[in-house]
């Protein structure tokens, strides 16, 4: 993309979803390459903090950001309103004038994409990293596919034109995308796979080592931020049915909780329960609980897609299992310490060697120098996943269903992938003529 006389200057903005752009500046920091990221999160999940190198402009979008007391009157939400856009103007003047490369996250940007024209003008390269819901359809999401009233296909279709329009006006100005493949149905551009990439997730500041035994009782923890499309449910009735068989279980389920509390929780705990219905292993809990050295399970239907995408990579696989295996599972890693143990410490490995943060940016900076290998680019027409994020196979396809049902099979979104479209044509056609509505898990 840019030939370097000297390392470029990075800018990240204006998100830490996951706590993967905080990650992501930590490594290209540790890499001696200056990076200025503009969190303008106001989210306790996220561990960012502004370190002793970050400027000035860094620390008042954080402190502002971050500034609930603003919150608690009509006055005060208005300062709060008009300093946030004040910093963003602000920020985004300051990082053209001195920032060679940028990274958007979640497809946002400092100014809703019109600082993007302006920045392909001015020939900066423009990376847009997408981490789930901002590019999965809706159709297959668990944010509209279970909970009261859903599925709607008139709010799926609404949604689905919002994400179209935002991710077609950054496919025209970006310079690269990276995505999960299992997320990416909607994009029409190329992109980078996250697969091979990786997850930046930083460590936390004193990994704690594995527990050694000597406990009554197990323990368990489970974080979801949104319990119902975590599945939070399964994992529930799972630990219950192993107490009922005889087990000695300490369960701990956090909702809404800041990272440091959760780390803790992670720390003191044997066994960490991540997700029900997920498109990826490893994400930011499961990472967590690998940097900790804590086995986390996850659950999901791409496991054959992951290990495709993830090839080469020795991504660890073998606690990211169907639902319907959730439970032999845990049930293994209680009763079998050793197998537990090892777990842990192979996913912890892989984190050290092939996730770190400062791997993850050296494979950014190929993309910025052009020099990425071929085999990290998706063409998302040859996509095929379909069963999403967040809900019950059966769910998504009675969301499926609803949608072709009402607007036909055009509002999938997905055209530029004839055969998917087809697939899913057939699927939610065989369903309605089967059944007034696919069953689902609720």
């Amino acid at each position: 993309m840019i030939a370097r006389q000297r390392p470029p200057r990075i800018c990240i903005a204006p998100t830490d979803t996951a706590n993967y752009f905080s990650g992501l500046q930590k490594g290209f920091q540790g890499l001696g390459i200056e990076c200025r990221f503009f969190c303008f999160d106001d989210s306790h999940y996220s561990r960012y903090r502004p370190g002793p190198d970050a400027i000035c402009l860094e620390r008042w979008v954080f402190a502002v950001a971050r500034s609930r007391f603003l919150l608690g009157s009509t006055l005060g939400r208005l300062v709060r309103r008009g300093l946030m856009r004040l910093l963003r103007l602000t920020a985004c003047t300051w990082a053209i004038a001195t920032c060679d490369v940028f990274i958007f996250g979640f497809g946002r940007t400092f100014l809703r994409g019109w600082e993007m024209p302006l920045l392909s003008l001015l020939k900066r390269p423009i990376i847009c990293v997408y981490n789930g819901s901002d590019t999965r359809p809706p159709w297959m999401s668990g944010l509209f596919a279970i909970g009261p009233g859903a599925p709607d296909p008139d709010a799926m279709l609404a949604e689905l034109h919002r994400q179209q329009r935002m991710l077609r006006w950054c496919e025209r100005w970006s310079t690269a995308l990276v995505c999960h493949p299992l997320s990416a149905q909607l994009l029409r551009r190329p992109f980078f796979n996250f697969m091979q990439l990786g997850n930046p997730c930083a460590p936390a500041p004193v990994p704690p080592s594995i527990p050694q035994g000597g406990r009554t009782a197990l323990r368990i923890v489970h974080a979801p931020t949104q319990p119902l499309r975590k599945g939070s449910p399964r994992f529930r009735a799972i630990i219950e049915q192993l107490r009922r068989e005889g087990r000695s279980i300490e369960y701990a389920e956090l909702t809404g909780r800041p990272n440091h509390e959760v780390m803790a929780a992670i720390a003191d705990a044997d066994l960490v329960l991540d997700e029900t219905y997920s498109d990826i292993p490893l994400a930011g809990l499961g990472s967590e609980a690998a940097w900790a050295g804590r086995a986390a399970v996850v659950g999901g239907y791409g496991r054959g897609e992951v290990e495709k995408f993830a090839a080469g990579t020795s991504l660890p696989m073998e606690l990211f299992v169907h639902p319907d295996d959730l439970e032999t599972t845990v049930r293994r890693l209680v009763d079998d310490p050793a197998y537990r143990i090892e777990r842990a410490r192979m996913a912890q490995a892989f984190l050290h060697t092939h996730w770190s943060p400062s791997a993850v940016a050296k494979r950014y900076l190929a993309i910025v120098d052009g020099t990425a290998p071929a085999r990290w680019s998706v063409d998302p027409r040859t996509l095929t996943y379909w069963q999403g994020w967040g809900a019950p196979e059966t769910a998504i396809i009675a969301a499926i269903q609803a949608l072709v049902r009402k607007h036909g099979p055009a509002a999938l979104g997905i055209s530029h992938n004839p055969e998917l479209e087809r697939r899913l044509t057939a699927l939610a056609t065989s369903t309605i003529k089967t059944s007034d509505a696919a069953p689902s898990d609720r």
